[in-house]
């Protein structure tokens, strides 16, 4: 068993950004990071406008944690230094002609450090308290992988002559890349703990190095699960000289407030400290330090603001050429300052002036500049642009004149302003509209794979955050809907060639209801299908048929006959019995043939054609119509469905070139015939020379009622000819055939075919028309246009029904074409983060819950708005004395419930229902209940995340009406715990309350909640999530491992069956068939595992009433990989009914990824050792090769656990593209099993549909 995982959408959160001239020294380029996957950008303005373009892109199967770059002297070009986070560190520049990333450096650091904490995850949030996650990785695998300690901070000597690294936990390297390579190692404060804030490089203009980073010291730790700091520390400033040989400490520094971040600066041998409510200059030389305290909004002061991201910015940005340079108090002159942009955690941008006069850096100005979303990166342009990378959301480019000019209206602020009062500013929104935009999906909050309305899937993301937010809907990529797929039986590797699907006779089958007739090169084949909704395909081993010939033609005539046409001559197949009702001779061989109710038409390879009737009882009956001569071989032929007397013949005529008497060869000549066959004779209406060799024909209905011929023709040519009649002297009617218009949609012979559409419940017709790929329009006059869906030539209608089958390979596939009018992404803005949200697929309503913290409801904003107009008024009438009183509103949770419809083109909100101020929305169930559409939200009051309480809880019960349109409160449930999860069981619903797992029933008539059961203390810490499997029920708990209950309706009770089942804190899971799970966790590895079954237990032996009366086995583990990103949404989808689920995941960082049970036994263990041999011959091609190393997959896919049963696709699809890197012989050996491979994948992904677009 293995499964197969590929990144359907890489992560577009960008955690890193450096701008820099990485091609030539003329132009800026952009280099990001996301997750793992490096990226060169490029922002310029084009005839179109601004737009941002990847120039390359590389999959380091790392996760990228720092990002510097460094010149050489001497040089145009910057180079690039990227640290991973298993401490592989990597110095790379971009080759412009090959456009790709060469690696010039590649260093991996062995981190050895006397490791005392028992702990995972560690992380210092901005005021120095450090976050610990205990260590998950537990003796439960003998093939665990142990962890490496990754790299935090990376700073890089702007010249290139070092690299600074340091781990969090208390080790500093210094490495020196080029030249001797040497690395220094520093171990300080071996006796204490010591955590590393961050690490910046000194500039003081010499030929020294000096480095400086913010470090403190922690105490022990309390022993127990609970990991806590006893007391805060401010940390330290230290600098230190730099050698070859050692490290030399000049200074320690006591910071004055809680820091958290460096920012270096050029040529001032000091460093700017970014701390809680301040920022400050350190100067390496002095003691004098420079402070300016960080303006705070004015309707906020008491919170606290620190910096999280900045950028250095050129002083010709800032300077108004018409305005003279004058230097004042606090408006010093830009000659001999130094810039930066710096925002906040709120999202306020502040420019940074450094004052510098000759004794170096005197002053530090603070002016807001605008209030942009939080951004991970900042970075800008000489050309006036700002770039900013956002933390979660679209990354934008905005043109940092248009904010100068609106940043004018507010003060500068400081430090050598008067201590005392803080700096206080009004914030304003963002009014600025950027010039470029780079989409991304991060964070994805929840994910549901839903038809919506309609047969069609569609992925619905809830994503963003705060008012930022929103419900994005994919662009429908699937265009038809598979009902199912059966294999076909063959006794030699065979093609099939043609196929009909006709209703059964009893002399044939007295059980199946349809027969599948598939003719190969030499045989045919019987086959019996049954009708159902399975659609269960078996072959007919004994039929009248004759099965040792091809077949040119086969359908049902009368109640109980077949006619089958042969190129041996025609039978009629009735009573169980083959009659041969024409016999041919050898050298008059049938050709083709065309036949509907009425007629027979059968070519013959002498060149005639020749007809017959078909009665009302199916028999076939000899015509007064003698055989009509033609001038060529017949390609194909098609009858119209007219029953009149008089039919028409459409006839595909191709002569095959001939040498003349001088030796010249002629060009094959290629026609169209149009017969009209009467009572008397096969009479030409009239014939056109084609370029191409026709295939097939569909007579159409065109405009005015005029008939129309489409031709399929060789070479993917496709013919509309209009048949157009022409009234002449002598009373008779001239036809003439004229090509209206022509298409190319291939390069292979184009099949057509008039197929039903399923619109709205309708049906409709169309063509489609089969080459390489599939193409639909829906008239003649309309457009072709591509169908994602592999289908093929070899394609019929099944009867009686709106279904088409195809055959592809050994496969039969049997799907419906519905609603094929283009479905475009749709954007739904939000007010608040989403948490969940529910489906209703019938009316097309998505509920969902928006809820967000330190935030103000719509009611409390317009009460704040009023009570601040209030205060301005007073002040401005200088009656200070009689200013209102403020109502102390802290900021705190704001929820809302929204249903939104989706049935057309456009989203739009159906109703929205508020929540009180500091009610937390924190679930949502939608259910049906005896016909009733019921909504349960769970909400907490002044809920808290760090300990999981609340004041209040309970759960408000919703009634839908008038099919989604209008919304009822019914009643609310006091509960005595925060309900984090809900889930419908058989009727009922469970909630996880706290650490206890309730069901509730819903009352028939007053639909009211009613506790039936209860289990405490189910989970150790509180339930998040709950998926039941039949009788059993798991829950997840936040912290720890699952929960395995089961409920006994007899008794009415919740019994735990085990606890804490490995692996902890999963983040998202979803249930397959066959008794198998799928689990992701925080550690941001995915588990496929087979549930343990339940057996009775002897109750005989049962000494505790309250044991359950089954057992649970132990749970095998079926697979486990690293995916290196936090999954919180996990859903199964089926492509085809009863086959192997296939499992869409969306993650934190923006990523949708697919993971699915290989079908094919034989193959799969023979592409799991290809895979195998892939990763072996990867060092190999790492030697040959100066781009980012292909070999870590090998360590990334078991970053905390041995892979198992996983085949890596992407990995294989880059793989693939390296063909020229691979010795030849190897390459060889390969080939086949990588070709064959390769198209079967193909295949799956296209049949898998998953492929979205936003």
């Amino acid at each position: 068993m293995f499964f197969y995982h590929r990144t359907l959408s890489h992560a577009l959160s960008i955690t890193g950004a450096l701008i820099g001239n990485f091609l030539d020294g003329k132009k800026e380029d952009i280099i990001v990071s996301t997750g793992r996957i490096l990226k060169l950008l490029r922002f310029e303005l084009d005839d179109t406008g601004p737009v941002i373009q990847t120039l390359t892109s590389v999959d380091t199967y790392d996760i990228i944690i720092s990002l510097a770059k460094f010149r050489n002297k001497d040089e145009a070009r910057d180079w690039i230094v990227i640290a991973a986070d298993s401490g592989n560190t990597t110095i790379f520049n971009v080759n412009a002609e090959k456009m790709e990333f060469e690696s010039v450096i590649y260093h991996h650091f062995i981190v050895q450090i006397p490791k005392r904490l028992p702990i995972e995850h560690l992380a210092v949030d901005s005021q120095g308290r450090a976050i610990f996650s205990e260590s998950n990785l537990q003796d439960k695998f003998k093939d665990k992988i142990s962890r490496t300690l990754p790299v935090h901070h990376m700073a890089v000597d702007t010249k290139g002559r070092a690299v600074f690294i340091a781990a969090m936990e208390e080790l500093k390297q210094i490495w020196f890349p080029f030249g001797s390579g040497r690395l220094l190692k520093i171990l300080e404060d071996v006796d204490k703990k010591t955590l590393i804030y961050d690490i910046a490089f000194v500039d003081i203009n010499s030929e020294n190095i000096v480095i400086a980073y913010l470090a403190t010291a922690y105490e022990e730790l309390h022993a127990g699960l609970k990991y806590e700091i006893k007391k805060r520390r401010k940390p330290s400033l230290i600098f230190a000289n730099v050698d070859s040989d050692e490290v030399t400490k000049i200074g320690k520094m006591e910071c004055l407030d809680y820091a958290n971040s460096l920012i270096s600066v050029p040529g001032e041998r000091g460093v700017l400290v970014c701390a809680e409510d301040s920022i400050a200059f350190y100067s390496m030389d002095s003691s004098t330090i420079i402070r300016c305290s960080i303006p705070k909004r004015i309707m906020d002061p008491k919170a606290g603001v620190i910096f999280v991201c900045s950028t250095k910015c050129s002083r010709n940005l800032f300077q108004n050429p018409n305005q003279k340079d004058e230097s004042s108090s606090f408006f010093p002159s830009t000659q001999n300052s130094i810039y930066y942009l710096a925002q906040t955690e709120q999202g306020d941008i502040f420019r940074i002036q450094l004052v510098v006069n000759e004794f170096g850096v005197n002053e530090i100005v603070l002016k807001y500049f605008i209030t942009l979303p939080v951004a991970s990166a900042l970075c800008t342009f000489e050309s006036g642009f700002l770039f900013v990378a956002s933390e979660f959301g679209n990354h934008y480019v905005y043109n940092i004149a248009d904010i100068e000019n609106r940043a004018r209206v507010h003060p500068s602020f400081s430090s050598a302003l008067p201590k005392g009062k803080p700096f206080l500013f009004m914030h304003r929104s963002l009014t600025i509209t950027p010039v470029a935009e780079i989409q991304s999906l991060s964070p994805i909050m929840h994910m549901e794979f839903e038809p919506l309305a309609s047969m069609r899937y569609r992925l619905c993301l809830a994503m963003g955050r705060a008012s930022l937010s929103a419900l994005k809907i994919s662009k429908v990529e699937q265009d038809v809907t598979y009902q199912n797929r059966a294999k076909i039986e063959k006794e030699r590797d065979e093609i099939p060639v043609r196929m009909w699907i006709i209703e059964s006779t009893l002399s044939i089958s007295e059980e199946s209801e349809m027969l599948i007739v598939v003719s190969f090169e030499d045989s045919t084949s019987v086959y019996s299908l049954d009708g159902t909704s399975e659609y269960i395909m078996q072959k007919i081993e004994s039929t009248p048929f004759a099965e040792k010939t091809n077949t040119l033609g086969c359908a049902k005539t009368g109640e109980d006959a077949i006619i089958q046409v042969c190129p041996k001559g025609v039978c009629l197949i009735t009573d169980k019995k083959n009659k041969l009702i024409h016999r041919t001779e050898e050298k008059d061989a049938i050709e083709e043939c065309a036949m509907n109710k009425k007629s027979l038409v059968i070519a013959f390879e002498n060149k005639q054609l020749k007809h017959h009737e078909i009665d009302k009882d199916g028999r076939v009956m000899k015509s007064k119509i003698p055989r009509r001569l033609i001038n060529g071989p017949v390609t194909c032929m098609l009858l119209s469905d007219k029953s009149e007397s008089d039919q028409l013949l459409a006839v595909g005529v191709s002569i095959p070139p001939v040498k003349t008497s001088d030796s010249k060869v002629m060009a094959s000549v290629n026609e169209v015939h149009l017969f009209n066959i009467g009572l008397s004779e096969i009479k030409l209406l009239c014939m056109l020379k084609v370029e191409n060799s026709p295939y097939s024909f569909l007579f159409m209905n065109g405009e005015s009622n005029l008939l129309s011929l489409l031709v399929g023709c060789e070479k993917g040519r496709l013919l509309t000819l209009a048949v157009e009649k022409t009234a002449e002297a002598e009373g008779t009617i001239k036809h003439e055939l004229k090509i209206s218009n022509t298409e190319t949609i291939g390069s292979e012979a184009v099949q057509l075919l008039h197929v039903p559409v399923l619109t709205n419940a309708e049906i409709g017709y169309g063509i489609l028309a089969v080459s390489n790929h599939p193409w639909f329009k829906e008239s003649l006059v309309g457009d072709f246009f591509q169908l994602k869906s592999d289908i093929s030539p070899c394609i019929c209608i099944i009867p009686k029904s709106e279904n088409i089958a195809t055959i592809l390979e050994d496969q039969l596939r049997i799907f419906i074409l519905e609603d094929l009018q283009p479905k475009l992404p749709v954007t739904f803005s939000l007010e608040y983060t989403p948490k969940k949200f529910a489906v209703d697929s019938y009316t097309g309503n998505i509920f969902i819950i928006e809820t967000d913290n330190n935030s103000y409801t719509e009611e409390t904003k317009e009460k704040k708005e009023i009570e601040f107009r209030m205060h301005v008024e007073a002040a401005k009438s200088q009656q200070r004395t009689n200013l209102p009183p403020l109502e102390n509103i802290p900021k705190s949770w704001a929820s809302l419930l929204r249903a939104i419809n989706l049935t057309g083109v456009n989203a739009r909100e159906v109703f929205k229902i508020p929540f009180d101020q500091n009610e937390a929305a924190l679930s949502l169930c939608y259910f049906q209940q005896g016909g009733d559409d019921l909504l349960l939200v769970g909400v907490a009051k002044g809920f808290k995340i760090e300990t999981v309480c609340c004041k209040e809880a309970s759960i408000y019960t919703y009634k839908i009406l008038e099919d989604g349109e209008t919304i009822s409160f019914l009643h609310k449930t006091e509960i005595k715990s925060a309900p984090l999860a809900m889930c419908c069981y058989d009727g009922n619903v469970l909630i996880g309350i706290g650490r206890k797992l309730a069901l509730y029933c819903v009352a028939p008539e007053s639909l009211e909640l009613k506790l039936l059961c209860e289990k405490k203390d189910c989970v150790s810490n509180s339930v998040t999530a709950i998926y039941p499997v039949d009788r059993r029920i798991l829950v997840s708990d936040s912290k720890f491992g699952l929960s395995y209950l089961m409920y006994v309706p007899s008794d009415k009770s919740l019994y735990l069956l085990q606890e804490d089942v490995f692996p902890a804190e999963v983040t998202a899971a979803c249930i397959l068939r066959d008794n198998k799970m799928v689990r992701a966790t925080k550690s941001r590895d995915i588990f496929i595992v087979e549930l343990g079954t339940l057996k009775d237990r002897d109750m005989s032996k049962v000494i505790n009433d309250d044991e359950p009366p089954f057992t649970l086995s132990k749970e095998e583990l079926l697979g486990c990989f690293h995916v290196g990103e936090v999954v919180t949404s996990m859903q199964i989808f089926n492509t085809f009914p009863n086959e192997p689920d296939t499992v869409v995941y969306t993650t934190l960082s923006g990523s949708i990824g697919g993971l699915s049970l290989l079908p094919w036994e034989k193959d799969a263990k023979k592409f799991n050792n290809l895979y195998e041999t892939m990763l072996k011959l990867a060092p190999i091609i790492d030697k040959k090769r100066n781009t980012f190393p292909f070999s870590p997959n090998v360590w990334f896919r078991s970053r905390h656990y041995k892979r198992k049963n996983e085949i890596d696709g992407d990995f294989h699809d880059e793989f693939l593209r390296l063909k020229e890197e691979l010795p030849k012989i190897e390459w060889m050996k390969l080939e086949e099993d990588v070709t064959q491979i390769s198209t079967k994948l193909e295949r799956m992904r296209r049949d898998s549909m998953l492929s979205f677009q936003f």
